[in-house]
């Protein structure tokens, strides 16, 4: 094997216009494969642990609710007591239960009033999927009372108001009559998400049922669960251990968009390295054989001395491995660099508006992720292009008998 080494490195350092063709290639081939793959991995890692948990793996509401999401019918609520959270979090897999109340209400400031979408959590939750919220607050303060809210910095410029200001709530309540509460904006939050920060007013669980008389009572129960990829089995388990007014929805079924977006990446990015590793592939190809067809003299003189096919065969292979080293480690050092920049300076993406807002609540900031499965792929790959991309030129040389070789050369 040594005797192989050290003559494909001899070749190599002999033709270096031809050698650094095809290592051009496989540069190309292996930066881009590691870019995209990153590219991948980061957008996949920020709907999985971003909108997926924020959105909940499994959401629970009242069937007259859900049956009619569109009129979003109040008076179908769910009853929240410890029984009923108890019976959810004795489910297999169940990590945290989050109570929530989400309506449309209309924000009234002295001077300006607009439509807004009301979420309503319980600030002591734990579980730290309002983390997001709290680290999102650019102005003021978390709320801390029940008086308090958060609203998106959009929707602040358009009601002309700032942390401390009073704030009117007004909708209708679930026997049909108006009411309102009034409350202090506590902060001001960026979260880089259109839906969110133009028109989300985030306030307290009690502020919400005063508005809308849902004593004790939320619309919607969020359940987060150790595997997501199983919320469809846990959905149907949920649902044999509660009461037959409620029903589980997997976000498989209530996050569309989502769920495509999941399905096709694997997919996508195997269209995508396919591409890549097609063209590399015809370029390295192309490179070999020009290579080799000008080497044929020396091919010809060596299987006159007596040097077998397979030997012949395995000189050039052992070329293309070299030179599949060293295509990679010069195409990762960059691929890694420009993964780990974007990793760390993710790319905003708030131009595209409602396309984002689809998703949920989910930052438009997305960046890279630099993982190890997909980093040892990306070297796999880049060996294997250049050692399937030299097979054809080898076994053209290999093949090729001495009295051919010379009588071309006459």
């Amino acid at each position: 094997m040594f005797i192989f080494l050290k003559l494909a490195w001899g070749n190599i350092t002999k033709d270096l216009r031809s050698s650094a063709t095809i290592l051009t290639a496989v540069f190309i081939s292996v930066f881009f494969m590691e870019f995209t793959m990153g590219y991948v991995d980061g957008f996949r890692d920020k709907l999985v642990k971003e909108a997926l948990n924020n959105t909940g793996h499994i959401k629970a509401y009242n069937k007259g609710f859900y049956g009619k999401l569109d009129f979003a019918p109040i008076n179908h609520n769910i009853v929240l007591t410890k029984e009923l959270i108890d019976k959810i979090k004795s489910v297999p897999g169940v990590t945290s239960v989050r109570p929530e109340i989400n309506y449309g209400v209309m924000a009234s400031a002295p001077d300006v009033s607009s439509e807004a979408k009301l979420q309503a959590i319980d600030y002591k939750d734990t579980s730290g999927l309002y983390d997001r919220l709290k680290k999102g607050v650019s102005a003021g303060k978390f709320p801390e009372n029940d008086n308090e809210m958060i609203i998106g910095y959009k929707l602040a410029q358009l009601l002309k108001t700032k942390a401390g200001d009073k704030l009117i709530l007004l909708s209708v309540d679930q026997y049909g009559g108006m009411n309102a509460v009034e409350g202090k904006i506590a902060g001001i939050f960026t979260m880089h998400n259109p839906n969110e920060d133009e028109d989300l007013v985030v306030c307290s669980l009690a502020m919400a049922q005063k508005l809308l008389a849902l004593d004790g009572s939320v619309t919607e129960l969020f359940i987060n669960i150790k595997d997501p990829f199983k919320a469809q089995g846990a959905a149907k388990e949920l649902a044999s251990a509660t009461p037959g007014d409620m029903i589980f929805v997997p976000w498989q079924k209530g996050s569309s968009m989502l769920y495509w977006s999941l399905e096709t990446f694997d997919f996508a990015t195997f269209m995508l390295a396919g591409i890549i590793i097609f063209v590399a592939g015809l370029g390295i190809i192309n490179s070999f054989l020009m290579n080799i067809m000008g080497r044929l003299p020396d091919f010809g003189v060596l299987r006159a001395m007596g040097t077998g096919k397979n030997q012949i065969l395995m000189m050039i292979i052992t070329e293309s491995f070299l030179l599949g080293i060293l295509g990679t480690i010069i195409g990762l050092i960059p691929g890694i660099g420009l993964v780990y920049y974007f990793q760390v300076n993710p790319i905003n993406y708030e131009s595209l508006g409602d396309m984002m807002g689809a998703y949920g609540p989910m930052s438009a900031l997305i960046g890279t992720s630099l993982k190890m499965p997909s980093l040892i792929a990306v070297i796999i790959t880049g060996l294997l292009v250049s050692i399937i991309g030299s097979l054809y030129p080898a076994t053209v040389a290999a093949n090729s008998r001495p009295v051919d070789i010379m009588r071309v050369l006459e």
